[in-house]
């Protein structure tokens, strides 16, 4: 009866081990798929016909932009990363209003955007609308 006991601790431990395995299988397939799914995002972004800035609404952030809007602005994508909305907006009245009241409306409206333009490395204005 004594290895009775083993070799049925042996067996619940095998079973614990290959229900673990499988739940990590299932795991590491879930992210390879959001990362193809991510990837596949990347791509048609930055081949879109449209300049696309991400931004983030709390800080005026750039954290995304496609090849497009290199293109079209004339920086670099490191450059446009590294800065944020006012840093680019042409109307130097804009640049004195804090961006929290800006952008507070489209927060509420969600349908809302702001238009403004945005000057090129080259000094062009380009404009933008941010919604």
């Amino acid at each position: 009866m004594g290895a009775e006991k083993p070799d049925q601790l042996i067996l619940e431990l095998k079973k614990k081990l290959a229900d673990v395995t499988t739940q990590l299988d299932k795991e590491r397939e879930t992210r390879i798929r959001a990362e193809n799914d991510l990837k596949l995002f990347r791509d048609i972004i930055n081949q879109g016909n449209d300049a696309i800035f991400l931004i983030n609404a709390d800080t005026a952030d750039l954290f995304f932009v496609n090849e497009r809007a290199c293109k079209d602005t004339g920086y670099s994508r490191a450059e446009l990363l590294g800065m944020k909305v006012p840093d680019l907006e042409s109307d130097p009245d804009l640049k004195s209003v804090p961006w929290n009241l800006r952008v507070g409306n489209l927060r509420t409206v969600k349908q809302a955007f702001l238009s403004t333009e945005f000057l090129t490395k080259d000094g062009q204005e380009y404009p933008v609308e941010i919604s």
